[in-house]
């Protein structure tokens, strides 16, 4: 076994010590570069704690799996006994199912439509009660059955799963137009176009450089025939103000902000030392029912 997993971020409130860990929800959410988790109180609407890590190794299943094992079992935060567990999974084998066109008994089926599954890997799916739809997903066995070991009962769900519910949620409150939300992870961005509560496009690309990173975003825009001058685009993940993503999206599309930390909630001071987007969809799980 080889690699490692650098801590990014990690600070925790002190009232998390004063209130017993049954009373939290543990959510963590993984991908092939590495995890991080929060901890909230369902009853008082407040999360206490986040922390990142990086994974430094071979993209080996089994060398990730045996490492956040190995993790988990001496992290003092990971290895309390929580209310729920829930884990996100970042995969990138996913597809959309229309609600009446569903049904469990075909799921491998509909899978092998949309993506080539893995040797070893199993079909989950998530129901995403806002589109109407099913998310059908792709994750490792090993992994699931590692997950399933370490948090006997916990739920998995798609990352784009929480997206795409989140984003609808929180556009139903606002006017009727059409806007793009763009989450940035390493080498990857999910792209997404709303109009009102309605979903026009999802999708992920893989980018490699920062003019990868625009051409996509306009390809899109240009697809749904959309002015980028016209259109509000939000970004939320890993993207700052000052970085080089940043400034080349706005060289070719004016409106551009961040998203922001749903007021649903309270968070504690420790979390608000961090941009407001960058772990935005991992906080949202809380604000979806799949």
């Amino acid at each position: 076994m080889s690699g490692h997993f650098n801590q990014i971020f990690g600070k925790f409130d002190e009232a998390f010590g004063k209130v017993r860990p049954e009373e939290y929800k543990l959510s963590i959410l993984l991908s092939q570069n590495g995890f991080s988790f929060t901890l909230f109180h369902p009853e008082q609407n407040f999360f206490a704690g986040l922390a990142s890590f990086e994974y430094k190794g071979p993209k080996n299943i089994s060398n990730y799996c045996n490492l956040f094992r190995e993790f988990a079992e001496s992290n003092e935060y990971i290895t309390q006994k929580y209310s729920e567990v829930v884990i996100l999974y970042e995969s990138s084998k996913t597809s959309l199912i229309p609600s009446p066109l569903f049904d469990e008994k075909y799921i491998e089926r509909f899978s092998e439509f949309s993506f080539k599954k893995g040797q070893g890997d199993i079909i989950l799916f998530d129901n995403l009660a806002n589109l109407e739809a099913f998310n059908i997903f792709s994750i490792p066995g090993e992994l699931e059955k590692m997950l399933g070991n370490l948090f006997p009962g916990c739920k998995i769900h798609c990352n784009t799963s929480i997206l795409i519910e989140s984003i609808l949620i929180h556009c139903k409150n606002l006017p009727v137009k059409k806007r793009a939300f763009v989450n940035v992870k390493k080498n990857i961005i999910d792209i997404l176009i709303t109009e009102g509560n309605k979903l026009l496009f999802q999708n992920s690309f893989m980018y490699l450089s920062n003019e990868d990173f625009i051409y996509y975003i306009l390809f899109v825009l240009e697809q749904l025939k959309i002015n980028p001058e016209e259109i509000e685009l939000s970004f939320m993940g890993l993207i700052g103000k000052d970085s080089k993503l940043f400034e080349i999206a706005y060289k070719y599309i004016r409106n551009v902000t961040f998203e922001k930390l749903s007021d649903t909630f309270s968070y504690s001071y420790v979390i608000r030392e961090i941009p407001e987007h960058y772990y935005l969809n991992l906080i949202n799980l809380n604000r979806c029912e799949l």
